[in-house]
């Protein structure tokens, strides 16, 4: 079996001066399709270094916060501990030390401990029991070891997680009691032995647990865990490592003198073997244990003259069976460039996520699918991020149409890989478009009617300083899982980002248009950035370094041609004009008339519009309506106010002015018989009077 290297080797610093880092210990079992070794290879395949070292010191931090065993809150701290540890939505792994009657203690990784529950009206013997798995499924559907945590005093989950005083030897002392041909199971504990606070069950992370899958004598575990922690580049790492290789010495010391104690060791757990008897369990155990145990890819079958898709980034284990079609060349070069990576760094960092979409089979519904999973909400971090997968979106990933053709205009931004493609979508959008799709897949003929309604737009674009961070997050996690962390048009909108949250006192007053007028030149460099081949190692730059030194030197400026007016729901498309053309205020930030019409007073063709720029806190109070309904007007907005408004409690501006001019900066109305000539400034308390009103009508328009 191959030599594989786990997460974080030779990743978050430099090893010691002058020496290399320790090559990594060899997987117990193979990293095939269908194992929890697996499984544990792809989701830790981006871990660093660092991240594993953080891991085991963030649980060693959670321990140091309990209270005293004296205060009143000890039980319940070490209750509330016991809880987080039976995850639902993740595997959790611990290593024990486990010994069946008249054999040697063995160490083993036990994974996804949970309550069982045979649901309702279920009258299960193990109804409420912990249960958890022991070591690696083997071949088929078997299940791998099934064991349940005692429910005896002394013995429950909350006591197995409770510190207690553990001897520990040197590892001089682990050497010389273990060394010769017959060495004994466990030792005794040496004179004088230092003594360390431990669980009799200890948390290990993902990228380690798969190194423990299999039944190890504790002192082989240690040996293990040694291996493991040298594996750390930087003593700081080794430093918080430290608790798990502890643990691994203590499990090598024998209980005490008496005859069984002699046999067994300070850190046994007599777990129980459930009576798999009971088809309730067998049942619960499966749906348990089959997200962890998909058809994930372990290397890409090469083809003749072209790369493998990233044969290191998964252990070994053999040839992906269902992947009847590699990428091309081309299709290699695009996601090359795209990930910012050199033709020798390609099979070692490209990122696995193009390799599921070959698993799964690479369509549209598929590459959904895993876009779904691997974009989901990280519970565990402070800021989880919300992306909605569109069906548009997963067909430009499974295309590979990142840059979208380089297409620069306002109807297609939301497509390829954009900032606007992950503009936050409301629970009314997002169900219309999967009711579309469904509607779309029941029939065989389509009109060009039916595939124009089905055409999406794109989403409202943030106006403020916090929604544009939650954009610029979501953009970054969306680039980070999909490219990696190499690519240089990621590796600049992080820096862009960082900026604006290092100084909110400078940007937290940032107007729409600088918001949309930001977004649009991260939108743009998209484009070029995507669009652009390698060739060979002349990779594809990004520009954005040019929009973050305006950022960073506070002269930044709305870019040149940038759309706000349709960005930010300002304007409207002229009845009777061709899509795309007789467009309102799509220009700058002032409101432009391109539709040809001249202003007038009353009579005539519209449009009409304002020679004034339009009062911002109007639009931005107008625009959940004009999203609702492009063609919204002020009197349907009165309509919607209970009692229902009259033109004098709405009164703006001169005599007879018309109140979309006033309101919205623009009339679409034919035959308006109101003045066009608006021209006058609103003072701001006549501003936020008529705001609170707009507001009021606005959400019963968008309401009913």
């Amino acid at each position: 079996m191959a030599n594989v290297q786990p997460p974080g080797v030779g990743a978050g610093g430099a090893p010691p001066a002058g020496l290399p880092v320790p090559a990594a210990p060899q997987l117990p079992f193979a990293a095939s399709p269908r194992t929890i070794t697996g499984w544990l290879s792809l989701e830790t395949a981006e871990c660093t270094a660092d991240s594993i070292a953080d891991e085991i010191e963030a649980i060693t931090e959670r321990y140091g916060r309990m209270p005293d065993p004296l205060h009143a809150d000890y039980d319940n701290a070490l209750k509330d501990l016991a809880s987080d540890s039976l995850v639902t939505d993740d595997l959790s792994c611990y290593l024990s030390v486990s010994k069946a009657q008249g054999q040697t203690p063995m160490v083993s990784a036990v994974l996804g401990l949970a309550r069982y529950s045979a649901g309702m009206g279920g009258m299960a013997a193990y109804q409420g029991k912990v249960m958890g798995f022991l070591g690696e499924v083997i071949g088929g559907d078997q299940l791998p070891t099934l064991m349940m945590v005692p429910d005896t005093p002394d013995q429950r989950l909350v006591d197995l997680l409770e510190l207690g005083s553990r001897q520990v030897p040197t590892s001089a002392q682990l050497e010389a009691a273990f060394a010769g041909t017959t060495p004994p199971s466990v030792m005794s504990a040496p004179n004088g032995a230092a003594e360390s606070v431990l669980a009799r069950i200890m948390f290990v992370p993902k990228a380690w647990a798969m190194y423990f899958m299999d039944r190890k004598t504790p002192f082989q575990a240690f040996k293990m865990m040694e291996q493991l922690t040298a594996t750390l580049p930087e003593q700081q790492q080794r430093d918080k490592a430290l608790p798990l290789l502890e643990w691994c010495k203590a499990a090598c010391v024998r209980a005490g003198a008496g005859a069984t104690a002699r046999r067994n060791s300070q850190l046994h757990v007599p777990w129980e073997t459930p009576d798999l008897a009971e088809r309730r369990l067998v049942i619960w155990a499966k749906k348990q244990l089959a997200p962890y145990r998909s058809e994930i890819p372990i290397a890409v079958a090469p083809v003749a003259g072209m790369p493998a898709l990233a044969p290191q980034m998964f252990a070994a284990g053999g040839v992906l069976q269902n992947a009847v079609k590699n990428y091309t060349i081309m299709e290699h070069d695009k996601i090359r460039g795209a990930c910012t990576l050199k033709v020798a760094e390609y099979d070692v960092y490209v990122p696995p996520i193009f390799a599921e979409f070959l698993s799964e089979g690479r369509t549209t519904e598929r590459v959904q699918s895993v876009l779904q999973v691997r974009l989901k909400p990280d519970v565990n971090s402070d800021h989880p991020v919300s992306i909605y997968v569109s069906r548009d979106m997963a067909k430009d990933i499974k295309d590979l149409r990142f840059g979208y053709g380089g297409a620069k205009d306002y109807e297609s931004c939301h497509r390829g890989v954009s900032p606007f493609a992950v503009v936050p979508v409301s629970a009314e959008a997002a169900s219309f478009r999967r009711r579309a799709q469904e509607r779309a897949s029941r029939v065989s003929l389509m009109t060009s009617e039916d595939a124009r309604e089905m055409e999406t737009s794109p989403g409202v674009c943030p106006t403020t300083y916090d929604a544009l961070q939650r954009v610029l997050l979501a953009y970054q996690t969306f680039l980070r899982i999909i490219f990696g962390g190499y690519c240089d048009h990621y590796l600049e909108v992080v820096r862009i980002r960082r900026t604006l949250s290092q100084r909110v006192d400078e940007f937290a007053g940032m107007g729409p248009s600088d918001v949309a007028g930001l977004l649009w030149a991260i939108f743009c460099d998209a484009r070029d950035f995507f669009s652009t081949l390698p060739e060979n190692d002349d990779l594809p730059k990004s520009n954005l370094h040019v929009t973050w030194m305006f950022l960073n030197t506070g002269s930044f400026h709305v870019p040149f041609h940038v759309p706000t007016g349709r960005l930010l729901g300002w304007s409207r498309q002229n009845p009777g004009a061709p899509t795309g053309q007789g467009i309102i205020g799509g220009g700058g930030a002032a409101s432009t008339n391109l539709g040809g019409a001249s202003d007038r007073t009353g009579g005539g063709e519209p449009p009409w519009v304002s020679k004034a720029k339009p009062n911002e806190s109007f639009l931005l109070a107008v625009q959940p309506a004009v999203a609702k309904d492009p063609e919204v007007r002020v009197v349907d907005l009165m309509d919607a106010h209970v009692p229902k408004l009259r033109y004098k409690d709405f009164k703006a501006g001169s005599p007879g002015t018309c109140l979309d001019m006033v309101i919205m900066g623009v009339c679409n109305r034919r035959g308006c018989g109101y003045s066009h000539k608006y021209c006058e400034v609103i003072s701001a308390d006549k501003t936020a009077k008529l705001c609170a009103i707009l507001k009021k009508c606005v959400t019963g328009f968008v309401s009913a």
